[in-house]
Parts: structure tokens; C-alpha cells; sequence
């Protein structure tokens, strides 16, 4: 198993304060989030659309692409579903498969390298792309706080 899918497996908290949980469907794994729209006007709410944003840290690499976008299907209300493939190579933009021309809903998938010094990914998917950078910001500070607190307790135990 690759030493990057262990990092992302082995911090559930850091993905659940984003409002992510676990994920796995065909042979992919990672986590995912339902997030809901609501569009208003004077007279109050006029739709209600939702979007799934998935990482995706095991897969198969471009025929994971070709898969998920050959086999993912519309669901009613469901604006968007982007998947974020985490890999070795990257794409410098979305694949994109439109349901009804667009009117129900598009699946767009981006593989991307955390790896790749200086790529933040396309535009359409940086909230996400910035979460998987965030990664090694937040594992460098939980040692940090790991080691304090053993330090601590070698302290304790040691009076």
C-alpha cells in the first residue's frame, strides 16, 4: 500500500471537521460530502440543488476516470459530483460528462498530484485541491502535539 493512501486513511478527524466521511464504491476508496444549495430572492427560496465532492485516494488511475464517467449516474437535485483522484500525475483540467445536456446534473472528474510542487489544481476544484494540500500542515502539527504530550508525560511519570 502506498505510503501517502496510509497519511489520508489515518486521519479521520482531519477529514470529518471538513464535513467528509468514509467512501468506498467499485474498488475506489476515500471520503466524500454532501453539500446543499439553496438559492433565494425577495420572495423567498427558489431551488434547492445539492453537490458531492469526493477524494479519492485509491484507484486505478485514468481507467478509475473513464469508469466514474461512464458509470456514474444522475440522481434528482443533484447538481454536481467532483472527484478529486490523488496520484503520481495530474490533469491541467476537469473531465466533464454532462447529464441531458447539463439540466441534470454533470460528473467531473480531476486527477491530481499533492505531490507536484506549485500545482493547486484547476480553478473548479481548489477548495478541494487546498484541503489535500492542508494535509501535510496538519500531520506536522499533530507530531508537534504528540511529541509535547509525551514529553509531558515523561515529565509526570518521572516525579
Amino acid at each position: 500500500m502506498d505510503y501517502s493512501i496510509k497519511i489520508y486513511q489515518s486521519i479521520p478527524e482531519f477529514w470529518g471537521h471538513w464535513g467528509f466521511e468514509p467512501w468506498q464504491w467499485q474498488g475506489l476508496e476515500g471520503v466524500w460530502r454532501r453539500v446543499d444549495f439553496k438559492k433565494g430572492a425577495l420572495l423567498g427560496e427558489v431551488a434547492r440543488y445539492c453537490s458531492y465532492d469526493f477524494i479519492v485516494w485509491k484507484h486505478q488511475g485514468l481507467l478509475s476516470k473513464d469508469y466514474l464517467l461512464q458509470h456514474r449516474e444522475w440522481e434528482p437535485d443533484l447538481m454536481t459530483q467532483r472527484f478529486l483522484l490523488l496520484g503520481a500525475e495530474g490533469d491541467s483540467r476537469p473531465w466533464i460528462r454532462s447529464f441531458y445536456w447539463g439540466f441534470r446534473g454533470f460528473v467531473e472528474v480531476l486527477r491530481f498530484s499533492p505531490t507536484s510542487s506549485g500545482k493547486k489544481g484547476h480553478r473548479k476544484f481548489r477548495d478541494l485541491t487546498n484541503l489535500v494540500g492542508a494535509v501535510d500542515g496538519y500531520m506536522a502539527r499533530r507530531e508537534e502535539l504528540f511529541s509535547q504530550a509525551h514529553e509531558t508525560q515523561k515529565g509526570v511519570s518521572s516525579s
